[in-house]
């Protein structure tokens, strides 16, 4: 399979699309043939060695995919083969693993699509769990009208950092669920500012980097 591959913290460049074995689902996992790739700012502190949750190197960045189960491994039920999913590398071993055209996860970090629902949609649903749990759980039920955000980006990151529920699989497998019903009820409809082949996962980097990105910015495999 082609994957972007890591070996040491670097600048954009350091992003190199090799060839790589492809994985083969395990006891109670999946194997997931990515259909889009979200682009976001956690894989460019991985990118720099500065991420609070570094994957051990060389790896394969990436902390959103949806796409599609080819293949389950032993003891797998569901999510059945053909069925839409979302992954979250939250929900995984190691925050990494989502640049590539297959990725093999545990069946339960592979989140059913509701009917109709867009997968380009959907692998930008991380940047929404990181405000619902500002906005919700952090908040401990406080309730408000309006809230002054000061910048979209950094401040929810380090907010996030604090409370990144590592411990609460509950808690982060509830949120999704509520996120993919906004989502197939049409209330999430992320701006998507670009597509860009996973080949150019390096130039993704830099237009993030360079503030060049109003939206969405997505990899295609």
């Amino acid at each position: 399979m082609k994957a972007i591959l890591l070996r040491q913290p670097g600048g954009p460049t350091a992003l190199e699309y090799v060839e790589l074995p492809t994985p083969v689902p395990g006891d109670g996992e999946v194997l997931v043939q990515a259909d889009t790739i979200g682009v976001s700012m956690p894989e460019v502190l991985v990118r720099k060695g500065v991420y609070n949750w570094m994957p051990p190197l060389p790896a394969i960045p990436g902390i959103e995919m949806s796409g599609i189960v080819v293949a389950q491994g032993r003891n797998v039920a569901a999510p059945a083969i053909g069925q839409p999913v979302f992954i979250s590398a939250r929900d995984l071993p190691v925050r990494a693993g989502c640049y590539a055209e297959y990725i093999a996860v545990p069946a339960r970090a592979a989140y059913p699509l509701p009917p109709d629902c867009s997968l380009e949609a959907a692998a930008c649903l991380s940047n929404y769990q990181v405000a619902y749990h500002v906005l919700h759980t952090a908040a401990r039920g406080i309730t408000a009208e309006s809230v002054l955000i000061h910048n979209a980006a950094s401040p929810a990151l380090r907010f996030f950092s604090i409370h990144s529920f590592d411990d609460r699989p509950d808690i982060r497998a509830a949120t999704m669920k509520t996120l993919l019903g906004h989502l197939a009820a049409g209330e999430i409809r992320p701006l998507i500012h670009d597509r860009l082949p996973l080949a150019d996962a390096a130039r993704a980097h830099q237009l993030l980097e360079a503030g060049a990105v109003i939206g969405k910015l997505l990899l295609k495999p």
